[in-house]
This record gives structure tokens, C-alpha cells and sequence, in this order.
């Protein structure tokens, strides 16, 4: 695991600022979908607010249920967002969850579930455009008929955090949601 993570946060991989490492972290994902034994596939969407349009891109690996290829309704979803805040190579913020969904797809690939499972890398989750981030995730939602809706979902966001002191932070409006977490 802890290499994929040193894969996924070799470099920046925020699209704007790096587009290349942000398109070649959407394929690494892709191929290890394949390699898993995963159908990959990739769902292009415009996200809002920018000008010039821009494109975002979800990276979906589809594991079938027992019925082969055809997916069964009331599925799962495990997903994770790839994609960065400026200026962070994004370990924690989530190359740790997009580490969690591929070990989730890993060990699962290997279980035959009657129920399809969707294992979708979110793009633009943390793009802050005059439309708040959660670009990626609205528009897979956004495209699901009601046979593809999932009957539960998992997200990973941020699962790599350390509580080691002065690692990291939480925000400082914590301490007065999380009283008792936030002192700890």
C-alpha cells in the first residue's frame, strides 16, 4: 500500500497546476483497475463554472456479480477522489483513499459477489470553482438510472492522516464540533 501511495504522490497532481501528473495519475488507476481484473472505463464530465470549459474525468473499474456482464440492480459503490488541493501532492487528501479503494477492489476481485460493484476514482472533488467542489461524484450521480443506483456506498477521504504531533492539523472550527477529539 505504501507504495501506491509514493505512486499517486510523486508529484502534483492537481489539474491545473500539473495536468500532465494529473492525467497520469487517472491512468495508473485505470491500469490497475485492469490488473486487479476489473472492466476500467473513464466518464468525462464538464465541470461547472470555468471558462474555458473544462473537462474532468471519473475513473470507474466494474466488477460483475455473478450474472457476468450485465450489471444487477441495488449494486455497491466504493469510491475516492484523485485529485488534489493546489500546491499538495496529496497523500493524505487522498491518495490514501484512492489506496483503500484499489486494496477494497484487491481483495474483493477475488470473492464473487451476486451484486455488481462500482469502484469509481472521483476527479475534481476539490476544484473550487464558483460551483463548490464535488464535481466528479455529482456527475456520476448525476448519470445513474434508477437499475444502476447503488444500494450502499463507501467513500474514502483522507484515511492516511497521522495524529502524531504536528504532523497534521485539523481545521481550527474542530475544536468546536469535536471538543473531545479535537484534544486529543
Amino acid at each position: 500500500m505504501e507504495h501506491d501511495i509514493r505512486e499517486l504522490a510523486s508529484a502534483p497532481r492537481n489539474s491545473r497546476e500539473n495536468p500532465a501528473g494529473h492525467a497520469e495519475a487517472a491512468e495508473w488507476i485505470a491500469a490497475e483497475f485492469k490488473r486487479i481484473g476489473l472492466v476500467a472505463s473513464r466518464q468525462s464530465f464538464e465541470i461547472p463554472g470555468q471558462t474555458p470549459p473544462r473537462q474532468g474525468i471519473n475513473v470507474i473499474g466494474t466488477l460483475n456479480g455473478r450474472t457476468g456482464n450485465s450489471p444487477v440492480p441495488r449494486s455497491m459503490l466504493i469510491g475516492a477522489h484523485y485529485d488534489t488541493v493546489p500546491g499538495s501532492p496529496g497523500a493524505d487528501d487522498n491518495a490514501s483513499g484512492v489506496v483503500a479503494l484499489l486494496e477494497c477492489a484487491r481483495t474483493l476481485a477475488s470473492e464473487k459477489s451476486d451484486r455488481a460493484i462500482a469502484f469509481v476514482a472521483f476527479d475534481a472533488e476539490e476544484m473550487q470553482t464558483p460551483v463548490e467542489g464535488l464535481h466528479g461524484s455529482t456527475a456520476y450521480v448525476a448519470r445513474l438510472t434508477p437499475y444502476d443506483t447503488p444500494g450502499a456506498a463507501i467513500i474514502f477521504e483522507s484515511v492516511g492522516f497521522t495524529s502524531t504531533t504536528e504532523k497534521q492539523r485539523l481545521p481550527g472550527s474542530f475544536r468546536f464540533l469535536f471538543r473531545r477529539t479535537y484534544k486529543a
